[in-house]
């Protein structure tokens, strides 16, 4: 499985089945990806894609800190994934790698846009 975050859509947070392609990541971000790690552990790494050109082409969405960043502003839409230590193989989120990535949003402070997927999301 993995996660999209879209602030300007009504769905805002959304979990998919399976593995994410090259392209359902572009179509969710809007254009090229770029990873930002959110997390490790031992089997991989989960990260944050986001639009590649995203600080010049959307508004701010949110401030997030995780495990491996501190106040990182997040612009626009974004997925998030996990890579294999092992392959470097794209694989689908863990339950318990859901569940990280929410308690990583509900330290998160949201600009105005964000605001109201923030609250749909932890309601969930």
């Amino acid at each position: 499985m993995f996660v999209t975050f879209d602030p300007t859509s009504e769905f805002g947070f959304e979990l998919h089945e399976g593995t994410p392609t090259l392209k359902e990541m572009q179509d969710a971000v809007g254009g090229l990806i770029e990873p930002v790690d959110v997390f490790e552990d031992e089997d991989g790494r989960v990260s944050m894609y986001v639009n590649e050109e995203g600080l010049y082409l959307c508004e701010p969405t949110l401030i997030l800190t995780t495990e491996l960043y501190s106040d990182h502003v997040i612009n626009g839409p974004v997925v998030f994934s996990r890579c294999r230590w092992s392959d470097g193989e794209t694989v689908p989120l863990t339950r318990e790698d859901v569940e990280k990535i929410r308690d990583a949003f509900k330290g998160a402070r949201l600009t105005r846009v964000g605001f109201l997927t923030y609250l749909e999301f932890l309601n969930g």
